[in-house]
């Protein structure tokens, strides 16, 4: 139950900030000329890679400490703060350089890169740290602190016309660092002030620095076709793109935050039948999202007539989210817990080469951003199949869910070309997946529900 338990309460935090991130690219756009906003994205994007600046100490202490469940000895409590004040002593010395930097520069990512590095990466030790021994609940209500923030600091900028970029830039900064005090007055109460300190940065970063690695890989995946675009096609269509992006990185917030409870679970399970459900549920899970298509593109036409370009590229990239929920929840956290670090290395990088070389093919032949988009359809449904017929072969998909995924894919580009409504086709998708996945798996939502009226 307690799997349950911290699903439904990352969910509640996250859906919180899927309504915080829904209002904000709703109304960011309208208030920025088009290259502003792209250059905002650029911003948020570049926060997503500053990750590597922990070098693995991050995941190092999600291994170091992995299902301790709270109850620790004072030992272990010096050495979780002593752990805390390293790392902080390693990111404050990346700042001064990031500083020095801008400085010598004068290039503003330097210095908004620098300011967004230590309230991420410090926020992601809590968080990975509470992930290690299931304390959801605190990661639960820093993630709603955040989005009640960030989301507040936004609407007031807009309401009030503000057209200055670096306004909603520091907005960003100052949510997260106001999450990072959350993190931080807990933790010292917890924990208390007094450490026995000693500089140890090796052990940790050895411990997660292929991890690291993988991470990072994925990352330039799941990113290069905006990078593409940004490199290719200039900033304005990259603008365009960074709507459609938003709004799928809504859902996936979700996804990544459900991701959390599932690392412990799967390290204290070894049953196949448990991974199996998992799949079956994601699947389902991320073909019933794609259906949002339809009413998003009703509010982009009606509220940002001038995005329209990216209601194509959304179109296809929510066609990824049943295959990339489950390498995000399943195969990633199987690497991990199955201690395949390497491995996951390696199958990540030869996706990352086949991406890169079918991304520079698709932009040198076509010339089309839409080409781009379908060319990471591809890598991602390819990986997807590689994982779960090859290297995790308990996940093998079965003849329902092919038949499932096939025709859940056909009827959803079928209803795309149909001249109806975009209201009237949400409720004619929603009916028809709505039986589509009773048909294909009763058995499953007659289980789920039974543990839920338990729970």
């Amino acid at each position: 139950m307690s799997l349950i338990n911290n699903i439904l309460r990352i969910l509640t935090s996250n859906i919180v900030l899927l309504i915080g991130n829904l209002i904000v690219a709703f109304h960011l756009p309208g208030v920025l000329e088009k290259s502003d906003y792209g250059t905002y994205r650029q911003i948020v994007l570049i926060s997503t890679f500053l990750g590597m600046f922990h070098f693995g100490y991050l995941d190092g202490i999600l291994l170091k400490y992995g299902h301790n469940i709270q109850k620790i000895n004072e030992e272990d409590k010096n050495n979780v703060k002593n752990d805390h004040l390293n790392f902080i002593l390693l990111q404050f010395s990346i700042f001064l350089i990031g500083l020095i930097m801008y400085i010598y520069s004068k290039e503003l990512m330097f210095l908004y890169g620098s300011f967004l590095l230590i309230p991420i990466n410090v926020s992601f030790f809590h968080k990975n740290l509470y992930q290690s021994i299931g304390n959801m609940k605190l990661i639960s209500r820093a993630t709603i602190i955040y989005s009640i923030t960030n989301t507040c600091f936004i609407l007031f900028g807009t309401f009030n016309q503000i057209i200055d970029v670096s306004y909603y830039v520091w907005t960003l900064i100052v949510s997260n660092l106001i999450m990072l005090c959350v993190f931080e007055v807990i933790f010292y109460k917890n924990y208390g002030f007094k450490v026995k300190f000693y500089l140890d940065l090796k052990e940790n970063i050895n411990k997660g620095i292929s991890i690291l690695t993988s991470n990072l890989l994925y990352l330039f995946v799941t990113s290069l076709t905006a990078i593409s675009i940004q490199i290719f096609f200039g900033i304005r269509e990259f603008a365009n793109f960074s709507i459609a992006t938003s709004l799928l990185s809504m859902i996936m917030i979700l996804v990544s935050a459900i991701s959390l409870p599932f690392y412990n679970f799967l390290k204290n399970s070894n049953r196949k039948e448990d991974k199996k459900t998992i799949k079956s549920i994601f699947l389902i899970t991320g073909v019933f999202f794609q259906g949002s298509y339809f009413l998003i593109e009703i509010l982009i036409n009606k509220i940002l007539p001038e995005y329209k370009a990216s209601i194509d590229y959304l179109f296809v990239m929510l066609m990824l989210l049943p295959y990339l929920m489950i390498i995000n929840i399943l195969i990633i956290n199987l690497y991990k817990v199955s201690n395949k670090a390497f491995k996951m290395m390696k199958t990540t990088f030869l996706i990352l080469i086949f991406s890169i070389t079918l991304h520079s093919l698709l932009s040198l032949i076509f010339e089309n951003v839409q080409f781009l988009v379908v060319g990471n359809l591809i890598v991602i449904i390819v990986w997807y199949i590689y994982s779960t017929e090859i290297e995790f072969k308990e996940l093998k998909n079965s003849a329902k869910d092919m038949f499932f995924l096939t025709v859940s894919v056909i009827f959803y580009v079928t209803l795309f070309y149909l001249e109806l409504g975009s209201f009237s086709k949400f409720l004619i998708y929603y009916f028809f997946v709505g039986i589509l996945i009773i048909i294909s798996y009763k058995k499953l939502l007659v289980y789920i529900i039974k543990k839920i009226k338990k729970r």
